[in-house]
């Protein structure tokens, strides 16, 4: 992702550091003003630049959905510094049955945005195509089918492929209260979040 700066005040030639580096594919971070390409994994494990290969990471890189904090250090000529931050949110792209979408966080799936409530992570379930039967009322019968559960629990929503519209949910209300009485009610409110989070950006920091 390009991280622009902008340096004012102190004595030139500046230095940077920028998410933990201080080159990129185009060389040392320096002047009032650039851009830099910060990656989208964890870089807190140190990282460095190689002419040749790119960006590579001291420890596997962690790449998730989630806040990133990018920091930036100055430094003028006569070693004073000064640092500034800017923070954004990485959106990880899954669509493989058994992928899991971690509690609380915003992913694409199959191209449409989903958010995991925040008690229970969701795993992917497999496709299935709805069959037709002669005369069928439904206008999508035909359509592929997906599942997301709840983990730990039996409930969750199925979504359908094309465009991640609303299929079914279970189980329904109803169901779950008489079938777990006073424990229902964190489970339903959880699957009418995930209903709720289709097709929204992830919520602002803090929230």
């Amino acid at each position: 992702m390009p991280v622009s700066w902008q340096v004012s005040g102190g004595h030139a030639p500046y230095t940077l550091v920028i998410d933990h580096e201080a080159a990129g594919k185009g060389g040392d971070y320096g002047g009032a003003s650039g851009v830099a390409m910060v990656g989208c994994a964890d870089a807190s494990g140190g990282t460095w630049f190689d002419p040749y290969v790119g960006r590579v990471y001291a420890v596997d890189p962690q790449v998730d959905s989630g806040w990133k904090t990018v920091r930036a250090v100055v430094t003028d000529a006569n070693g004073d510094t000064a640092e500034a931050t800017v923070d954004f949110y990485v959106i990880l792209q899954l669509g493989s049955t058994g992928d899991i979408l971690r509690r609380g966080e915003t992913y694409r799936v199959r191209g449409f945005l989903m958010t995991a409530p925040d008690g229970y992570d969701v795993r992917i379930g497999g496709g299935q195509e709805r069959e037709c039967t002669e005369n069928d009322p439904d206008p999508r019968c035909g359509d592929t089918v997906n599942g997301y559960g709840l983990m730990g629990v039996d409930a969750g929503i199925a979504l359908y492929q094309e465009d991640g519209a609303l299929h079914s949910r279970w189980p329904d209300s109803d169901r779950a209260d008489r079938a777990l009485g006073v424990n229902a009610n964190p489970i339903t409110k959880a699957v009418d979040a995930m209903i709720d989070s289709l097709g929204k950006l992830p919520r602002p920091r803090g929230d």
